[in-house]
């Protein structure tokens, strides 16, 4: 998908694209931390739009190439790979910088 993904994917899991290996090009909006997540949401309302997920397990990967994840992600222009899932809209889980390629 080439830009923002502004709407949720209507039925997504029943399109068969759920678990298949994506590319997603859009802007990092916005970055959240959890307890136990980073989320780089490409729209507003991340319920609907699409994110992509770094769980603190993998963070030492990023770390280890100089990269923090809640403050070089945001407002670039990224190309994403993995495998697309839904959870509180579409999703990518990168667990390794080389899934996220800036553009």
């Amino acid at each position: 998908q080439d830009g923002d993904l502004r709407a949720r994917i209507p039925g997504l899991a029943e399109t068969g694209v759920c678990g298949v290996s994506v590319f997603f090009k859009g802007k990092v909006v916005n970055v959240f931390e959890s307890r136990k997540t980073i989320f780089l949401n490409f729209g507003e309302d991340y319920k609907k739009d699409f994110t992509v997920v770094i769980f603190r397990k993998d963070i030492d990967k990023f770390e280890k190439k100089g990269i923090n994840p809640l403050e070089f992600y945001k407002g670039k222009e990224i190309l994403a790979t993995g495998k697309i899932k839904e959870y509180n809209g579409p999703e990518i889980v990168a667990n390794d910088p080389s899934q996220i390629e800036i553009k």
